[in-house]
């Protein structure tokens, strides 16, 4: 337990990580002010908890999935993403196919393209075997080798991030 100011009860922000997941926890409570905040973090409170006390890159980083983690076919996959400052972002997936990479954009990503990850963080999509590639060809994600790549649109190229770990999605 920890007391504040005029001996109120308050519960602290808390990111835990665990095997590269990371899974975030509760927000503050004050007791006795008849002001209860808790319930999820915002998507700026990941980012400034994610990102105090660093300077310089990394601009953006991948929470979740952060490698380790099998995915069905069908499943919903959360994604969990962040950024140091309001910025227009692109996400989507690193697939190994055969002896290569291949970036895939991300199913159920925004239908634009680009999103700022400070007010919309937690992304999710029902995980297809298949995503189209060119007219008439698809692309298999069936694989033990996926990341989620994040980038600053128009520059993606300079600033990313990737999960840290491959993830895998089985049949």
């Amino acid at each position: 337990m920890l007391w504040g100011p005029q001996r109120t009860l308050v519960r602290m922000i808390r990111i835990e990580i665990l095997v590269g997941l990371v899974m975030v926890l509760s927000s503050c409570t004050k007791s006795g002010t008849g002001v209860d905040t808790k319930g999820p973090l915002s998507c700026a409170e990941i980012s400034d908890s994610v990102f105090t006390g660093m300077t310089g890159e990394p601009r953006y980083r991948v929470l979740k999935p952060n490698g380790g983690e099998s995915v069905h076919v069908g499943d919903t996959l959360h994604v969990l993403v962040t950024a140091k400052e309001d910025s227009e972002a692109v996400v989507g997936l690193l697939v190994k196919i055969g002896n290569s990479f291949r970036k895939i954009s991300m199913p159920g990503a925004p239908p634009n393209r680009n999103f700022n990850p400070r007010s919309r963080c937690d992304l999710s999509f029902v995980v297809p075997d298949a995503v189209d590639d060119v007219p008439g060809k698809k692309i298999s994600l069936i694989s033990d080798s996926v990341k989620v790549r994040i980038a600053k649109y128009s520059a993606e190229t300079f600033y990313f991030d990737y999960s840290d770990g491959f993830f895998r999605i089985i049949p």
